[in-house]
């Protein structure tokens, strides 16, 4: 989940994907519109800015929610194993896809990241 305020782009990861973002991002987006150069650890205020941001959005939307609906989706999502294309059962075909890719040297972190998803 992301939010944008000023020049900010602040992004929090719940789930990678398998493609092994880091857990927080923030971006200034005036001065890098391709958002490669991640300033969030050398920027923690402006980190702790965009979770307060990101919280307060999150609060306001779950006030919209129809009645009796009391949990977000994300968590729903998240108690099921994550995102559909990133669950633990295909993590290792999805291993043996980068190293057919020549990708392979991304393994290690998948491997640290989520041990779950790995049967050896």
């Amino acid at each position: 989940r992301g939010v944008r305020w000023g020049p900010w782009l602040y992004i929090r990861t719940y789930h990678d994907g398998f493609h092994l973002f880091p857990e927080e991002m923030l971006f200034n987006i005036e001065q890098d519109p391709y958002e490669q150069v991640n300033l969030a650890e050398s920027e923690r205020g402006l980190c702790k800015e965009g979770a307060y941001n990101l919280m307060e959005w999150h609060d306001k939307m779950m006030k919209t929610m129809p009645d009796g609906y009391t949990n977000d989706p994300l968590w729903t999502v998240m108690a099921e194993g994550g995102p559909h294309h990133a669950q633990f059962d295909q993590l290792e075909s999805y291993c043996e896809r980068l190293e057919a890719t020549g990708r392979g040297n991304h393994i290690p972190e998948l491997r640290r990241r989520h041990p779950a998803g790995f049967s050896k």
